[in-house]
């Protein structure tokens, strides 16, 4: 991972600082990528980084961020959104921002980077959700669906794209970050998943040797 140029979107996120510090403690450059222009310049600040403003599930911005960006290492996806309701009272704009939010984003994401990471033998990791290892969930038709579209679309690319290590990231609760937090007051942080535990199974995973990790289930402690 030393000297690696890695892209990081979604890095204005709950769950970018924890990716960010284990990939600068492992010597690679992050590249940050994401909509809120504030909190990537706090956040490139912090770590030292470039910072690109890209609408992740538009293919032309992709492509335009690929260009600007160059060639890189690693993509590691972390853009998504959560959202709960009955499929009969989903309203279509909710189902079309979750397939946008979590798999939109990394599809064209993949495709304007796969060349590079092929060229480079480099990685792609994209996070799923234990709804979508699962099939479903009660209320979680529109999210269920996405997030087993971005284990069907990586198992995909693992297949067309011998060449690059790809890595579904599935944690099988809830993850401790403050937005979560907040929208969950009464529940017991105990049997979520800290942050930093997923970026350190994620990276150990990546820099495997000898072997490939596809599918990467992360349970809380405990479970």
């Amino acid at each position: 991972m030393k000297g690696a140029r890695v892209l990081v979107a979604g890095a204005g996120g709950d769950l970018a600082p924890a990716f960010l510090e284990a990939l600068v403690r492992r010597g690679a450059e992050p590249i940050l990528v994401g909509r809120n222009a504030e909190a990537l310049t706090e956040r490139a600040e912090r770590f030292g980084a470039r910072s690109y403003v890209a609408d992740l599930a538009d293919p032309l911005s992709t492509e335009a961020l690929a260009e600007a960006v160059g060639p890189v290492d690693g993509v590691i996806n972390l853009a998504g959104a959560f959202a709960a309701a009955p499929v009969r009272s989903t309203d279509p704009a909710l189902y079309r921002r979750m397939i946008d939010a979590n798999l939109s984003s990394l599809f064209f994401l993949a495709r304007a980077f796969l060349p590079a990471l092929a060229k480079r033998r480099g990685f792609l990791l994209g996070v799923a959700a234990a709804a979508g290892w699962h099939r479903g969930g009660r209320n979680l038709g529109a999210y269920a669906a996405a997030k087993a579209g971005v284990l069907a679309l990586l198992g995909a690319i693992r297949v067309e794209e011998p060449r690059v290590r790809v890595l579904a990231l599935v944690p099988m609760a809830a993850i401790d970050t403050p937005g979560n937090r907040r929208a969950m007051p009464d529940a017991d942080p105990a049997g979520w998943i800290r942050p930093e535990a997923l970026a350190a199974a994620a990276l150990d995973a990546i820099g495997l040797e000898g072997g490939r990790v596809f599918e990467l289930p992360v349970y809380p402690p405990g479970a």
